[in-house]
């Protein structure tokens, strides 16, 4: 079957989709013929109407050149305006089948289904396998009921198939179809990826990575060595970015991948993302491995809210660890987020006056706004949490993946309490955005 793949165009992505690569790289073993049309906007313009709708038709373009049987798209935060253009292939590709997935997609498929007559099946949680199952019963007009995993209609509903199970063994997997994008439209440092684990043991209640996951999984050291090595001689690449959850679960499964890289002599330069508190010994071996750029996410700089959230670290640990990591030589990246549950105009200032402090050890400072995600322990318990939404479900992403959204500064607020007043929130970020050096 002819299967076309999309990333909808968006400003200013930094890395490709993993999740599409794997996914065509499962359909390319089994035979099927696969592209990806996958057209980020890096334009040095900015982001404008024009850059957008340029790169939206040179999309509509490139996929109806493919001349799909079948056209399979992630919709994440970002992205999800794109099944609207679903529509559009419909009319242009009379008799294609259409199907969306993504870790947002996951837990909103029946507000999908009933709002969007466009897309014909959604795909919950990992689809590679679910995705090779719905090809063969569409190439075979086999009954849809038998494929775990999978949202469809019939009889004028919403059939949700029971969850596909989670792929135990992650090495049997092929390498993601890198080969059917062209890499270079990313920027040089951050266009290669690598997942060498899947999901989070941790319950942080403002993400949904425990519950799209469930729990972690990693990949073998072997595999993982195989494939830098493989990236090493097909890229040359500037920079390997593990795009894991939380790297470093595990601390003699990563002392071993980090040796690991040294001994086979393969001299790159990477990234991770993970948690404080790894210790000094866990950070040298990293760096002395060719770690050189690490994301932390810290959350809140209030030890009441960390708490709130389930974070499970103090910020001792985050002073202590970034300390650290600075000494050691690596660069850092400190993720907070503003508005947290509970989080009065006091206990946001304490996130602020201690993001400056982390700033002056020399760290860089990310922040968000809190948006409650479908899938989410905040979402699901809002009076708990004494949250409200201002939008839900599928609004929610509509207003997150509106292509100028990121252009509102102070951005709008997704959520709201009755502990912070609007007008406060607009304050505090204001206050924030001269410690902030990028969100």
């Amino acid at each position: 079957m002819r299967v076309t793949l999309i990333n909808p165009p968006r400003f200013l992505e930094f890395a490709p989709n993993l999740g599409l690569f794997y996914v065509a790289a499962v359909l390319e073993k089994a035979g099927h013929e696969v592209a990806i049309v996958d057209k980020p906007i890096n334009s040095p313009v900015g982001k404008t109407w024009e850059t957008f709708n340029a790169t939206v038709k040179q999309t509509i373009d490139e996929v109806a050149k493919t001349k799909p049987e079948l056209i399979g798209m992630t919709a994440t935060c970002h992205t999800f305006y794109g099944i609207e253009l679903l529509d559009l292939f419909k009319r242009i590709l009379p008799g294609i089948k259409t199907v969306v997935g993504g870790p947002q997609i996951t837990f909103i498929p029946d507000d999908v289904l009933s709002n969007y007559p466009s897309v014909d099946y959604v795909v919950r949680g990992e689809g590679e396998y679910t995705m090779l199952k719905l090809v063969k019963a569409i190439e075979e007009n086999q009954d849809l009921g038998g494929i775990n995993g999978l949202s469809h209609r019939r009889d004028g509903g919403v059939v949700n198939n029971p969850d596909a199970p989670f792929i135990e063994n992650l090495d049997e997997l092929p390498y993601p179809a890198r080969h059917l994008v062209n890499l270079e439209q990313y920027p040089e440092d951050t266009r290669i990826t690598l997942a060498s684990s899947r999901g989070c043991p941790h319950h942080c209640i403002f993400c949904s990575s425990s519950q799209m996951w469930r729990r972690y999984r990693p990949r073998s050291v072997e595999k993982v060595l195989e494939e830098l090595t493989f990236l090493k001689r097909e890229y040359s690449p500037k920079r390997v970015n593990f795009v894991d959850d939380t790297f470093a679960v595990g601390r003699d499964r990563t002392i071993n991948l980090c040796q690991g890289i040294r001994q086979n002599g393969l001299d790159l330069v990477w990234s991770a993302m993970t948690r404080v508190g790894l210790g000094r010994e866990l950070l040298e071996e990293m760096y002395n491995a060719g770690c050189r750029v690490l994301y932390f996410g810290c959350e809140s700089g209030d030890d009441s809210t960390l708490r709130t959230v389930t974070k499970g670290i103090t910020t001792n640990q985050i002073e202590s660890t970034v300390k650290m990591a600075l000494e050691i030589g690596l660069q850092v990246t400190c993720s907070f987020v503003i508005n947290l549950p509970f989080e009065t105009p006091e206990r946001a200032r304490r996130t602020i006056v201690f993001a400056k402090k982390l700033k002056n050890m020399g760290a860089l400072i990310q922040a968000h706004m809190l948006a409650a995600y479908p899938g989410t322990e905040i979402y699901n318990n809002l009076d708990k949490y004494n949250v409200r939404l201002k939008h839900q479900g599928i609004e929610l992403w509509k207003v997150m993946s509106h292509p100028l959204y990121l252009e509102d500064r102070p951005p709008t607020p997704l959520v709201s309490n009755n502990l912070i007043s609007e007008q406060e929130l607009a304050k505090l970020w204001a206050e924030a955005t001269s410690v902030f050096d990028y969100y």
